[in-house]
């Protein structure tokens, strides 16, 4: 994927986060942060894998920001954060072929950490009002 101005690189991983999303003052955010271990061997498959699914996912309805990044590739440790317009976006991601054929690809062959967060109060990161 070339890098553009909306293309940021994080180690070594290109990524494309959407723009800011309008809130919708009725739906609740879903976040996904976490963790990927992975064996070191099969690093570079695994993160092939998830670039040549990113450019799809970031087009996805309701796709705010979509990122996987290798943390120590010698360690086998990646970092997931997602962030979606809510339950319904992040369930279409979840059912999409992609998705899933990605899942069964490397079921069994990594272990996850990873959480769903519900967020319903977003403001910039110095905004001290609740």
């Amino acid at each position: 994927m070339p890098l553009t101005d909306d293309v940021c690189l994080i180690s070594g991983f290109a990524l494309r986060p959407n723009q800011p999303p309008h809130i919708n003052k009725d739906k609740t955010m879903i976040i996904i942060l976490g963790h990927i271990h992975i064996p070191p061997a099969d690093v570079g498959n695994f993160m092939d894998d998830i670039q040549a699914i990113t450019p799809v996912i970031g087009d996805e309805s309701g796709c705010y920001h979509y990122a996987v990044a290798l943390k120590d590739a010698e360690q086998g440790q990646v970092v997931v954060a997602e962030r979606w317009r809510d339950q319904p976006a992040l369930g279409a991601h979840l059912a999409k072929p992609e998705t899933v054929a990605l899942m069964a690809k490397w079921d069994g062959k990594l272990q996850a950490d990873i959480h769903k967060f519900d967020a319903s109060n977003m403001r910039g990161l110095f905004d001290q009002a609740l």
